[in-house]
């Protein structure tokens, strides 16, 4: 997964992990979800390309 949020912002902290946990959580283990990068990684608004290009299997943005 890369997300939007930078490490040490609570979307990031707190949200991005719930996720993470209840995917894995949900398939009993057999799915984790690992966080890849984030801003500094790809910048925030240029996020889909690389999801939808499959670098990603996953993305965490912002609905702005």
């Amino acid at each position: 997964m890369i997300s939007s949020w930078a490490d040490g912002i609570a979307l990031a902290d707190v949200g991005d992990a719930a996720v993470m946990k209840a995917i894995e959580d949900a398939s009993n283990g057999r799915i984790r979800v690992v966080r890849a990068g984030g801003p500094e990684s790809v910048p925030t608004f240029q996020q889909l390309v690389p999801v939808r290009d499959g670098l990603f299997q996953m993305g965490s943005t912002t609905i702005a």
